[in-house]
């Protein structure tokens, strides 16, 4: 949910899909978060609530997928319940059962999956100091900042 720019300039490259589902600049702007998130931020989330759309939510990832973390996404489409991450590089449109290797998808989330919504961020940066330790031992694929 990495922006690596002000939110115009972010909304110019990602637009598209949003407005095809009916998000405007306007209306993004006022979300939570609207700025996104950074990998190593670390986060205040608090359990079952109302959703709506805009808020970032943490859920389990489908039955059918080998995910073995929780994904931190947007809600974008309410009824059912669906996300899409806010980083346009790796997540151009909303993720499938088809259009990824882990086979998530996230265009109808059950409340069961919900875990929290997010808050706001308790501390920007500051898992990296965990993730130092860490990121030497994943895989190429999964290291490194999300830009």
């Amino acid at each position: 949910m990495y922006h690596s720019s002000d939110l115009d300039s972010w909304w110019q490259s990602n637009s598209g899909w949003y407005e095809q589902q009916g998000i405007t600049l306007e209306e993004f702007k006022s979300f939570p978060l609207k700025n996104g998130l950074n990998k190593g931020d670390i986060l205040f989330i608090y359990g079952k609530s109302e959703y709506e759309k805009g808020d970032i939510i943490v859920f389990a990832p489908n039955e059918e997928s080998t995910a073995k973390n929780p994904i931190i996404h947007r809600i974008v489409i309410e009824n059912p319940t669906g996300t899409k991450g806010d980083n346009g590089r790796t997540n151009p449109t909303q993720l499938t059962a088809n259009n990824n290797i882990f086979k998530i998808d996230e265009t109808s989330i059950s409340d069961e999956r919900i875990i929290g919504k997010t808050a706001f961020k308790v501390a920007p940066l500051v898992g990296w100091v965990k993730l130092i330790f860490f990121e030497p031992f994943r895989s190429e694929s999964q290291r490194g900042f999300c830009k």
